[in-house]
């Protein structure tokens, strides 16, 4: 949904950052969702307090923190690869977090924790009984061509 330009956000406690955005967004995308303003072109909740603190920064102070972001990343070598892409990429980092709500962060967590039980309990049997294979719910020969997968070792002797 489209976010329109609202007078009222344009309020003295909206003035900078969120000047320059309404500026740039102009009437908006049809069709687009705006994380930062609702249909009324209201923030939406959280959204003032991380706006003061970045306001509070200033220019030089976010783009020092962008800078900084960017060279950690970069020493500290976080790369990623798509499927079969043998080069990392390097891993790009929004200085501006995602707010979301109470609400929404629910949602996530319960999603996020199922998705951790899942592949904890995958990584249990495929390394362990091997129950997933023996019923035929996963192909043995797909995970033993994939160069991600390790065989483990026997245990070693305690001499």
């Amino acid at each position: 949904m489209t976010a329109p330009v609202s007078t009222s956000l344009l309020a003295p406690m909206a003035h900078g950052l969120v000047e320059d955005y309404l500026h740039q967004l102009g009437k908006g995308q049809p069709g687009t969702f705006d994380a930062m303003l609702d249909g009324q072109g209201q923030l939406r909740p959280g959204w003032q307090s991380l706006l003061d603190s970045l306001e509070g920064m200033g220019s030089t102070g976010r783009l020092q923190q962008h800078e900084e972001i960017q060279r950690l990343l970069a020493e500290n070598g976080v790369i990623f690869n798509m499927h079969d892409e043998t080069q990392g990429r390097s891993w790009r980092l929004d200085p501006l977090p995602w707010v979301i709500d109470e609400v929404q962060w629910h949602a996530l967590e319960a999603g996020l924790i199922q998705r951790s039980r899942l592949l904890s309990a995958l990584y249990d049997d495929i390394y362990g009984p091997k129950t997933l294979f023996e019923t035929g719910l996963l192909p043995s020969q797909a995970l033993l061509a994939s160069p991600h997968f390790f065989t483990p070792l026997p245990p070693l002797p305690t001499h």
